[in-house]
């Protein structure tokens, strides 16, 4: 009698809250063709409704779809989800397409989420603005803080999707230098070695450009859009592209030394590297570990969800997040693990390490901190 009692809980309480639920009573089987985060797929249904598109939810799921890939299929993460969803819902709303929104002759009145294409220096304690620079598109990646050459003044090293690698007066925000390139640049700029700034770009080329002054030394040509932040480990440089592969260089040599694929799923994450060993999240729900000497796989581990999350790499071990809600501490020798938490929450954010904790951003806008009890 008891369990009775207890099983109609759930459904009284339901009840009480039936005003709120998004609709979705099954399965939806769509996701598969737009790749919308799950906690915004209610969300944006919750927008269509209020602005009178309930009808046109197909239509919205599309959209979101062709605004991916406009946008250059970018990890949907808090904002740039928000970016893809304001934007599907501008276009469907105004009745435009992808073809129309590219076309330069039509007007179209962007969402204030997509236009804001500044970078924003804030006072750590108070929250306060300290200086601002607006750029020709958007900032899709975060930035890379670094002395000047000379050590003097600490500069901020950054990429745009308007095709520009920036180096900034961390003080003050005036520009030193930027360097031009043809496409959109997503990932954030690795600095290495105190000399150089190495990026990959949409246009399939893998640039090193001089700290100093932002003259390129290196150019290297890949096989597809490099779509996300390299990783690097000295001269070393790796990184993931829509070819389905992972890619590995030398930048002393200015040369491709191998490149790994495994199926036909591409690689949206940044790569950790080591002495030994790439470390890459795949869409294929696996974290791949590859020979950096060889090119060659060392041990692959299965996820429930898709790896878009950055993994992190520890003396012995590496710490990843997956889509399935779970956040993975993997051996490095064979890839076995070691411990998961379960978020219920689905992970595509990098985790990051402080002071014996983890911190790790989920899908939802959650904060999770882990660390010994």
């Amino acid at each position: 009698i008891e369990a009775e009692a207890l099983g109609k809980t759930p459904q009284q309480v339901r009840a009480q809250y039936s005003a709120f639920e998004s609709g979705l009573q099954a399965p939806a089987s769509e996701v598969y063709l737009h790749e919308m985060p799950g906690g915004q797929f209610t969300n944006l249904k919750a927008q269509a409704r209020s602005l009178g598109l309930e009808d046109r939810w197909e239509d919205v799921a599309q959209t979101y779809a062709d605004v991916n890939q406009m946008f250059g299929d970018i990890v949907k993460v808090t904002p740039s989800s928000k970016v893809v969803g304001d934007m599907a819902l501008m276009m469907v709303s105004q009745n435009l397409t992808r073809a129309q929104v590219e076309d330069a002759a039509t007007d179209v009145v962007f969402p204030d989420s997509v236009v804001d294409m500044k970078l924003y220096a804030l006072d750590l304690m108070s929250g306060d603005e300290k200086w601002a620079i607006e750029t020709e598109d958007k900032i899709t990646a975060g930035v890379n803080i670094t002395k000047s050459p000379d050590g003097k003044e600490t500069w901020i090293v950054m990429n745009g999707y308007d095709g520009v690698c920036r180096a900034l007066n961390a003080k003050d925000g005036k520009e030193i230098w930027k360097h031009e390139t043809e496409q959109p640049i997503n990932g954030t700029p690795a600095v290495v070695d105190g000399k150089w700034v190495v990026f990959g770009g949409c246009d399939h080329y893998l640039y090193t450009l001089s700290l100093a002054d932002g003259k390129a030394t290196e150019k290297i040509e890949g096989e597809a859009p490099i779509v996300s932040t390299v990783g690097t480990d000295g001269s070393f440089v790796a990184w993931g592209d829509h070819s389905n592969k992972v890619m590995g260089a030398d930048l002393t040599k200015g040369q491709l030394n191998w490149d790994y694929s495994d199926r036909n799923f591409p690689f949206m994450a940044a790569p950790a590297v080591d002495a030994k060993n790439v470390y890459i999240g795949g869409r294929d729900k696996k974290i791949h570990a590859i020979s950096r000497a060889s090119g060659d796989a060392v041990w692959k581990f299965k996820t429930g969800g898709r790896v878009e999350s950055s993994p992190i790499v520890f003396t012995n071990g590496l710490v990843c997040g997956s889509s399935d809600g779970r956040i993975y501490a993997l051996d490095l020798e064979k890839g076995e693990e070691v411990w998961k938490v379960d978020l219920g929450e689905a992970v595509v954010a990098a985790p990051s390490y402080a002071k014996g904790v983890i911190l790790i951003g989920s899908e939802d806008g959650t904060l999770f901190a882990l660390g010994e009890k």
